[in-house]
């Protein structure tokens, strides 16, 4: 469908999504977490007078997981980063603050413009096709603005695209990373940044979208 471009069904008409869930049944998971064990040793208090790393929040799943995996099992001290969803509901907020007192973590939130996140939203609607796409830009933009002004050199995010059928599958069953283009291309801006929708909405300016820029 349009709203999925890099959505891929294969010969037997299955989408990638669904045979992501399949594949996931065969990883070893053991293995994996001496894996992450492994990849966050060197960021464990490496710099005390800083956090070891930040953790995109939403309030969601895969937030409270995460934050569990990375403060009690991997031992790091993480700074919590989260942009205002559209509605937030009291489950989410709640959650917000389980994840700050329980896990005794700090957490910065962007309570964002709402002119101009209707003016984007309308803009994801009309041109992307998804009227969600400013806060998807936002998730990904805003936490990585964080990362720089706060020199911390690692951050984590939940779900993996595979989980909802995007990308090619070598890439997907291989990739340990997430890069520039990914982001641009098929996780939050679908290929439009916000350079793009400036040019199409002549009332917006730069200064009023700066949680939307993703950082050099």
């Amino acid at each position: 469908p349009s709203s999925k471009p890099d959505l891929h069904f294969d010969d037997e008409g299955v989408c990638t999504a669904c045979r992501y869930r399949e594949y996931e049944k065969t990883v070893q998971w053991e293995a994996r977490k001496q894996e992450f064990l492994e990849l966050v040793k060197p960021y464990r208090g490496a710099n005390p007078n800083n956090y070891d790393c930040i953790i995109a929040v939403s309030g969601g799943k895969d937030s409270c997981y995460q934050v569990h995996l990375i403060k009690e099992v991997g031992k790091l001290n993480p700074l919590l980063v989260s942009f205002e969803p559209s509605c937030p509901t009291e489950i989410g907020k709640h959650n917000l603050q389980v994840m700050v007192d329980g896990y005794g973590c700090d957490l910065i939130q962007l309570k964002k413009s709402s002119r101009t996140y209707r003016k984007l939203a309308r803009l994801g609607f009309d041109v992307v096709g998804d009227h969600e796409w400013p806060n998807h830009v936002g998730i990904f933009c805003w936490p990585m603005q964080m990362a720089v002004k706060f020199n911390i050199p690692l951050t984590f995010y939940g779900e993996n695209r595979g989980t909802i059928g995007l990308g090619r599958w070598e890439t997907l069953i291989s990739q340990k990373e997430i890069t520039r283009s990914d982001v641009e291309q098929y996780i939050g801006m679908n290929g439009f940044r916000l350079t793009d929708m400036l040019e199409i909405d002549t009332s917006l300016k730069l200064e009023e979208c700066l949680p939307y820029i993703y950082p050099d």
